[in-house]
């Protein structure tokens, strides 16, 4: 079967190598334990099939519903810094919970005090979102 027709649902590709590639699940291949069979578009109309560790693939982005999704969908430094952080959570045997929420919610909090103010030298990511209200921002930084 031609690799055009086994292209399943669309994903993530974390590593550098095929990053920024369009890619699939490979519906002609079960997952092993530690890898995912995927086909890759590496050029324009070429496809390649191959397994990949199943750390360096996630789900494809839902639309996002909040600024903040958009933010983590559109800044890769952000998205690879969070799964990077919670790669090392987990090996630490921490998990999701109202703890590490709290704890990182004090983090971001004293990094937003110093991100304002910086004032004018602040540097900015730009964030394409619109919802039919934006409540977001309180008029402290660029929306």
């Amino acid at each position: 079967m031609p690799l055009a027709d086994r292209k399943g649902i669309p994903v993530r590709i974390l590593s550098k190598k095929y990053k920024k590639c369009p890619a699939w699940r490979d519906t002609n291949h079960s997952d092993t334990r530690c890898k995912v069979h995927v086909i890759i578009e590496y050029e324009p109309g070429k496809l390649r099939g191959t397994l990949i560790n199943k750390e360096n693939v996630a789900d494809d982005y839902p639309e996002p519903t909040s600024y903040e999704e958009a933010a983590l969908q559109q800044i890769d430094q952000i998205d690879y810094a969070m799964d990077h952080l919670c790669k090392l959570l987990s090996e630490a045997n921490i998990q999701s919970g109202e703890e590490i929420t709290r704890i990182f919610s004090a983090k971001l909090d004293r990094a937003t005090t110093i991100q304002f103010s910086k004032g004018t030298s602040a540097k900015w990511f730009q964030v394409n979102y619109t919802s039919e209200w934006n409540d977001h921002h309180d008029g402290g930084g660029p929306v």
